[in-house]
This record gives structure tokens, C-alpha cells and sequence, in this order.
């Protein structure tokens, strides 16, 4: 088995375990896929169980600056991205050298990023004629558990409380703005619970409400980063990039 590096950094060097691998696209993997005027593209898969759903395939069209995480997932800058389904990958059975980077031994800061060029299995995206129905019923699936997940939520405190009510513990409904270090330590902690673009949702819950989970959410404009808590049913990037425009002006 060709021996493929799954993660390089300040832990070491990881490779990949599954002899199937070079069937089997991981975040960082390239797509070739055409443009609607037939010229050739090519992009960078975000998450393999895009948003927590799984057969979703978030692709960053053209690639983007490719930071590649300790547990082997990646955080991409640039875009527009794209959902496909896992489907709608075919394997070229090839490899090629791909640019990742992270901070390496050294502390996050400018100028103290490290380049690696890795070799990784390349797929081509050839969509399916059901991948449409395909991806609509997964995003409704998704919809449909988030419900239960609250649901289940307001039931647990019904039972202890005798009577519906929210937890004590608060929550900041706006923006704050943070550093990139906790941008990535929170990304890195736990497999996001929601994640598109650069925004994404902590995996624990921090507490609970009415409309059931809270997350810490995080987001990414240009090079400053942000949080604050939000229902998990409301997760939404294209509406935080928008609110954390309007609310620090940039």
C-alpha cells in the first residue's frame, strides 16, 4: 500500500491506515470537475460529512490556502465552496504533490507558517442524475434530527423541572472578536458539529433553551476571527458573515 501522509506537524506524522485509500477522498484531496463553459477546474475537499451529514463532500472551488489540522482535518480559505454528493466522486487512481500548511513547531503568527508538499489520491467530480434528491433528502434528514435533538432536549428538563424551563447558565447572543490561536484550538478540539465555509459550530453543546442546543459558533472574516453562542437549528454562515460585518464595520 502506497504509504499516504494523512497529517504533518507538531505531533509527528500520520499516514493513512486504510488499504482502500486511494479510493477514498479526505479533506485536502483534489477534484477536477469542469466549469459550465467545459474548461478544466479544480478544487479542495472541506469536509468529508459536510455540516454533520454524512455522504455530504464540502469542495472550495479552485483550493484556497489549505491549513492542515492535527486531527487531519483541514481549514480552507478562499472559495465559493460547493456541496456534492460522495457519490458524485470517481477515483483516478493517481497521485499528486498538494501544498498544505500549518504553524510546525513554531507558535501561530506571521511569517511563522510551515509549506509541505504532499502527495494525495486525486478524484474527479462526475455528478450523478439522483445526486440532487440525493443531497435534498440528506439536508432533511439533518433537519429532521436537529428537531428530535431539541426536542429531546425540552423533554429532559420538562421531566427534572416538572415545568419547561432554560438552563441558568448564559449565553452571548452577539459578536466578540478572538484571537486565531482559540479560532483553531476550538476547530481543533472536537469534529465541529456544523461547519461551511469559515464558520463553524463547537462540537459540545454548551447549554441548552427553548429551541434545544447551544454551540459556540466561530467565523472567519478576511484575517480576524469571532464568536459568540447560537442555536444549533440556526446555524448559518452566509448570516454571521453578514451580522459580524454590520456589527464591527469591516
Amino acid at each position: 500500500m502506497t504509504n499516504i501522509v494523512e497529517y504533518i506537524g507538531k505531533s509527528g506524522v500520520r499516514t493513512a491506515k486504510d488499504p482502500n485509500r486511494m479510493n477514498k477522498p479526505a479533506p485536502g484531496d483534489k477534484v477536477y470537475y469542469k466549469n459550465g463553459n467545459g474548461s478544466a477546474k479544480f478544487g479542495r475537499i472541506d469536509q468529508i460529512n459536510a455540516h454533520g451529514i454524512k455522504g455530504l463532500i464540502s469542495i472550495c472551488d479552485n483550493g484556497g490556502s489549505v491549513f492542515l489540522n492535527g486531527s487531519g482535518t483541514v481549514s480552507i480559505s478562499g472559495g465559493p465552496f460547493r456541496n456534492v454528493h460522495i457519490q458524485d466522486l470517481e477515483p483516478r487512481g493517481t497521485l499528486e504533490p498538494l501544498s498544505f500548511w500549518n504553524w510546525g513547531d513554531n507558535s501561530p503568527g506571521a511569517g511563522q507558517g510551515i509549506y509541505y508538499s504532499i502527495a494525495r489520491p486525486l478524484f474527479n467530480l462526475v455528478i450523478k442524475e439522483d445526486s440532487e434528491t440525493l443531497i435534498k433528502s440528506l439536508w432533511d434528514q439533518a433537519i429532521e434530527d436537529d428537531k428530535k435533538k431539541a426536542e429531546r432536549a425540552i423533554a429532559v428538563q420538562e421531566a427534572k423541572n416538572g415545568e419547561l424551563r432554560t438552563t441558568t447558565q448564559p449565553y452571548k447572543s452577539t459578536w466578540s472578536e478572538t484571537t486565531e490561536d482559540w479560532y483553531y484550538q476550538m476547530l481543533e478540539v472536537l469534529p465541529p458539529e456544523r461547519w461551511n465555509g469559515c464558520a463553524f459550530m463547537v462540537g459540545e453543546p454548551m447549554t441548552t433553551g427553548p429551541r434545544g442546543f447551544v454551540h459556540s459558533a466561530y467565523a472567519k472574516i478576511g484575517d480576524r476571527f469571532f464568536c459568540k453562542d447560537d442555536y444549533l437549528i440556526d446555524f448559518d454562515d452566509k448570516r454571521y458573515k453578514q451580522e459580524i460585518k454590520e456589527q464591527f464595520k469591516c
